[in-house]
């Protein structure tokens, strides 16, 4: 059984093996195949490195991990930092709710939730998620933001589970010629309070 906490720099090796078994290969998605695969069972867009996942575990909000027998099979990050303030790009379904993503200190964002594609379908990122509810509950926070990617691939997995989870779409961005190294980039912004 899995027993969520949070990261430790210790931790650093078994969250980049998850990470680098989730993470986006811009060099294969014009294999359809590859395309196919990723959209059915969900990724992370894979800007981060090593170095950079080390500094999050101090450096962000709130990283947690699932562990069991020892190893790392899924985390989450949480923080203020990713928000797109970039509104031109965005069409907002809820406007009354806009300032508290762009610049509440009661909200905050769901950065990046990834589990072992080996343990997929045991619950690891619904148990991750409903401790970072709990903890954001204790330190007042009000809302939780995720930003799902749509294009120029879709997150299935991604949408699904926040969907299953109780998020609402908050806003969509509108396609970027070019962002995350990704053409005609878009997402979807979700929503969900804290209760």
């Amino acid at each position: 059984m899995s027993q969520i906490r949070p990261a430790t720099k210790e931790d650093i090796d078994g969250i980049v093996a998850v990470y680098d078994r989730v993470k986006l290969h811009r060099d294969k998605l014009s294999d359809p195949h590859y395309s196919a695969y990723i959209q059915k069972h969900g990724f992370l867009l894979g800007q981060e490195t090593r170095g950079s996942l080390f500094d999050l575990i101090g450096g962000s909000y709130e990283f947690l991990v699932s562990i069991d027998s020892g190893l790392v099979n899924g985390f989450l990050i949480a923080d203020h930092k990713d928000k797109f303030n970039d509104d031109d790009y965005k069409t907002w379904f809820d406007p009354k709710l806009k300032s508290e993503y762009l610049s509440s200190l009661r909200a905050i964002t769901l950065t990046a939730i990834a589990v072992d594609p080996a343990c997929l379908g045991q619950g690891i990122a619904a148990k991750l998620l409903n401790r970072l509810l709990l903890d954001l509950k204790t330190d007042g926070f009000q809302y939780l933001f995720s930003i799902v990617t749509i294009a120029p691939i879709t997150n299935c997995p991604s949408l699904v589970w926040h969907a299953q989870n109780g998020f609402k779409r908050l806003a969509m961005g509108k396609p970027r010629e070019k962002l995350f190294d990704l053409n005609w980039y878009a997402s979807i912004l979700f929503y969900t309070p804290i209760v």
